[in-house]
């Protein structure tokens, strides 16, 4: 592997997936003057409101900063206390001073997933806790990095050494990843190709010397919440492509898990939403419901991603539940393109993954409102399948564009797995760049890996169509009238909502819809569940 002079993006390991640097900067004595990154991140992490508590965590602590996705990781006023972020933030200042520290457009050379506690006076790396699970949920993220072309790095200190079995170090080779076990800053830098860093370095001291006009300059910034990127050369805060004015402010909005496998839920205010798309607006396919506004009257959650294979295989094995063992998968270049072959939630037909972070696919309709049946019984919560009215109301999160994000179809590579124009479907949607979407034939992605919505309800744009409780209606003037499921019958065909890895962007908008079979099993299929807050 090369570990030249190149870019190099730094990842940090947290317990609930890797998080992005991508800028760093000073913030303001009244913030406890510490050092801080701004990610732009693939998963948001839950922080206590309170700045103490915040700063108390050990284990790669973000919260929002400056509007949407922007976050910081709080390192005090020095180095030496704090948590298992210490080392991969080290690492992006040294890269950082070096002008080599990868911002979110730039190709990365090198990719450097790091997570170690740093000590002085001789910056030693100290070990942490869960690393091989920290490791375990970023696998995928960094399998996608290698696949694009970039050398991937695992750095960890050497006290964790044994804490990578024999299975996970087979997983890493196989990814053609290189670990390097560390008790000091010496060989990371030597390996990284960086200067030699004294300690002082990482209490602030390269802060203290920027020129006074600069300091001043920055702590403005700050002040206004601007972002810094033009000051270190680095990417500006918010979104690209979507100007700030245009983004919802981000809700404080509670989330919760009623045990240790169900899903994390968000709870949604109430309020009203205009479904479907006008018929003068474009784009619009003859699926969409005709424009009609609902209100949102009773207060619900709604799973913050799909529900995984994990998640539902705790259930199957809690009722010893017989799940569909036929799905139906897609032929290239066949007139008949979908025919149903074996496979389960378990083992999906060939090529796919099918990973504990992974949606859930190959369920039917019915298994959907098993598994949600089993939540109510389990929990004592009123949990249930989303109405289409709440579901698109979640998918919307305040927004009245195409997409949570805007109009401009360019952008949805960043917020959704798809097809895109390079893909073997053949869709209308600009190629995504492998960085942001997997170059693999077909298949889901583990979920919570790209943007979230305004909401922090992440893959509602793409990667599997989700189930919801409604019948289908082929009339567009039918269909959800309230919050509750549109049910004429007992027994119909059903919906589903947000389009899937087999689609473009067309299908992938707010307000797609298609028609499914209750006892239909597909490999682009899965769901995520509500539950109706009481009060």
């Amino acid at each position: 592997m090369k570990f030249g002079s190149g870019r190099v993006r730094v990842l940090i390991a947290t317990t609930e997936g890797p998080v992005d640097i991508q800028a760093l900067h000073r913030e303001s004595a009244n913030l406890g003057n510490s050092l801080a990154v701004a990610a732009d991140s693939l998963k948001t992490i839950d922080v206590s409101d309170d700045y103490a508590a915040f700063v108390a965590k050990e284990t790669g602590v973000v919260e929002p900063l400056f509007g949407h996705r922007s976050y910081r990781l709080d390192l005090s006023s020095r180095i030496d206390t704090g948590g298992s972020w210490q080392l991969g933030c080290l690492i992006a200042h040294a890269l950082l001073a070096a002008d080599r520290l990868a911002t979110k457009n730039q190709r990365a050379d090198l990719v450097v997933w790091a997570t170690g506690t740093i000590a002085k006076p001789g910056l030693d790396i100290g070990p942490v806790g869960f690393v091989a699970d920290k490791l375990r949920l970023s696998l995928d993220r960094l399998r996608i990095e290698r696949a694009a072309g970039s050398d991937v790095l695992v750095i960890i200190p050497e006290g964790n050494g044994q804490d990578l079995d024999a299975a996970l170090t087979s997983e890493l080779a196989q990814a053609d990843i290189s670990v390097l076990t560390a008790t000091s800053m010496s060989p990371v830098t030597q390996r990284l190709r960086l200067p030699h860093l004294a300690p002082d370095f990482a209490r602030g001291d390269r802060w203290r010397n920027l020129p006074a006009a600069v300091r001043a300059a920055i702590a403005a910034s700050v002040a206004l919440g601007i972002g810094l990127g033009g000051l270190f050369g680095v990417n500006q805060w918010r979104t690209p492509h979507v100007r700030a004015d245009m983004m919802p402010v981000p809700l404080a909005l509670k989330k919760f898990k009623s045990c240790e496998t169900c899903p994390e839920m968000v709870e949604l205010p109430t309020g009203k939403v205009t479904l479907g798309t006008a018929e003068s607006t474009r784009p619009r396919l003859a699926t969409d419901l005709s424009a009609r506004t609902v209100s949102i009257t009773t207060k619900f959650a709604i799973g913050r991603t799909e529900v995984t294979t994990q998640q539902f295989d705790a259930f199957v094995k809690a009722t010893d539940y017989k799940f569909s063992k036929i799905c139906n998968t897609v032929n290239h270049g066949n007139n008949n393109p979908w025919n149903a072959v074996d496979g389960s939630y378990q083992q999906p037909p060939a090529p796919m993954s099918a990973g504990p972070d992974y949606p859930v696919v190959c369920v039917t309709w019915h298994d959907a409102v098993a598994y949600v049946n089993w939540l109510a019984q389990t929990t004592g919560r009123r949990y249930r399948l989303p109405s289409e009215a709440e579901w698109e109301y979640a998918a919307r999160a305040g927004t009245t564009k195409a997409y949570s994000f805007g109009d401009d179809q360019t952008d949805v590579c960043d917020y959704a797995w798809l097809a895109d124009s390079n893909s073997p479907f053949g869709t209308e949607t600009p190629h995504c760049v492998p960085m942001t979407n997997r170059k693999r034939d077909y298949g889901p992605s583990p979920v919570g890996l790209l943007k979230s919505n305004p909401w922090g309800l992440f893959d509602m744009h793409g990667n599997v169509w989700e189930l919801v409780a409604d019948c289908w209606s082929s009339s567009p003037t039918e269909g959800a009238v309230d919050q509750q499921a549109w049910q004429p019958a007992a027994s119909c065909d059903r919906v589903q909502r947000g389009g899937s890895f087999t689609n473009g962007g067309l299908r992938t908008r707010s307000a797609a819809r298609s028609r499914t079979r209750e006892d239909n099993a597909a490999i682009h299929t899965g769901f995520r569940v509500a539950v109706s807050i009481d009060g």
